[in-house]
């Protein structure tokens, strides 16, 4: 794939405790980068896949087009690992090396903290593939420059955590 222009990148790494499942989901981490120019998805895919050194693994990715009301191109890199990554540090560590090459192409798009709650509810709707109605917000707070956000979700309880520079952590409680 050649380079092609993008408004957004929307980058996602997902960890589970077995396969890579919904009910199996244990951790994800998710950060939106305003690009405007050109990029190499696939490259930039590649780079991913010697990050995981022949770890299991599982990369998507999409390309999304917008038009309503305005025109916008966007993609979507999703990566998929188990929790154990144990020859990488954790998936804690990877998703710092793949958060540093995202935003190597751009800056974070942040979150404004009154829209933290809706925000969360959204990213676990996406990680777990269901649908924004079924989770339910359970608690709010503080937590330095963000917000921890409790949710229940048909797929358990789960607490997202979304910081001023617009990284959206979420874990299984």
């Amino acid at each position: 794939m050649a380079e092609q222009y993008l408004d957004v990148l929307t980058v996602r790494l997902r960890g589970y405790s077995e396969t890579p499942m919904p009910e199996h989901l244990t951790e994800a981490m998710s950060l939106s980068v305003a690009v405007g120019t050109q990029l190499d998805l696939e490259q930039l895919a590649d780079e991913v896949r010697q990050d995981l050194a022949g770890q299991p693994h599982r990369i998507q990715q999409t390309r999304l087009e917008t038009s309503w009301g305005a025109f916008s191109i966007g993609a979507l890199l999703e990566i998929d690992v188990p929790t154990w990554l144990a020859g990488l540090g954790g998936v804690a560590a990877l998703w710092h090396v793949i958060a540093r090459r995202a935003l190597s192409h751009g800056r974070a798009r942040t979150v404004a903290g009154e829209t933290h709650a809706e925000t969360a509810r959204t990213r676990a709707a996406e990680n777990l593939n269901v649908g924004v109605d079924s989770i339910r917000i359970v608690g709010l707070e503080p937590v330095g420059d963000g917000h921890r956000v409790n949710l229940e979700t048909p797929l358990g309880s789960f607490i997202v955590e979304i910081d001023s520079d617009g990284v959206s952590r979420m874990r299984r409680y």
